[in-house]
């Protein structure tokens, strides 16, 4: 990035997990709408798919709760982002709102376990991650839900960054976070 020229945000995206069940420029695309929507369309975010436990190792070094979860949020300097001016006071360079860690696997037997009799457990997948990812960017900007009046507000948060991607994906179908074949049925549950 160069002071002067028009800022892009990166979405970074690491993946330990292969095959992944997932569309990663999808993916990639749905941060970028939700971080516009949270007003940082020109920060970066980066989005870590791993395993139980590798997540269940960070939850244990980082919260001393030695058990597996489906996301944790690493906020760098997106509190900042809350408000317009103290965005601006951050420099370009340094526009960053966080990293997300998020367990596949935890994710995927989530999905199993509640998706609606009609729907895929891929449906079920894609639709939690994107939820995930909204929730973790307002973490990384700040939003908890310890109290009732925390848990509103970042509930008001997450529906802004989902009503975006919502929208967004009535125009473009190619945010779809499906692989090509795993409507088909191919790599789409946890076994396979």
């Amino acid at each position: 990035r160069r002071e002067g020229t028009q800022t892009r945000m990166v979405v970074l995206i690491k993946c330990r997990l292969l095959p992944v069940p997932l569309n990663i420029p999808a993916l990639v695309r749905q941060a970028d709408i939700m971080l516009s929507a949270a007003g940082c369309p020109s920060w970066d975010l980066g989005i870590w798919l791993t395993t139980d436990a590798s997540i269940r190792n960070l939850n244990a070094r980082y919260r001393k709760i030695d058990k597996a979860t489906d996301v944790l949020s690493f906020p760098v300097n997106g509190e900042a982002a809350r408000t317009l001016e103290g965005a601006a006071k951050v420099r370009r360079d340094e526009r960053n709102v966080g990293d997300l860690v998020v367990s596949i696997p935890y994710v995927l037997r989530w999905a199993e376990e509640n998706r609606k009799p009609l729907d895929s457990p891929q449906t079920c997948l894609e639709e939690r991650v994107s939820l995930l990812v909204a929730h973790g960017i307002c973490h990384c900007m700040g939003y908890d839900h310890e109290t009732d009046d925390d848990h509103e507000v970042m509930q008001e948060k997450e529906l802004i960054l989902i009503r975006a991607l919502t929208s967004a994906r009535a125009l473009d179908s190619s945010l779809s976070l499906s692989l090509p074949d795993a409507d088909a049925g191919h790599g789409a549950s946890p076994g396979g």
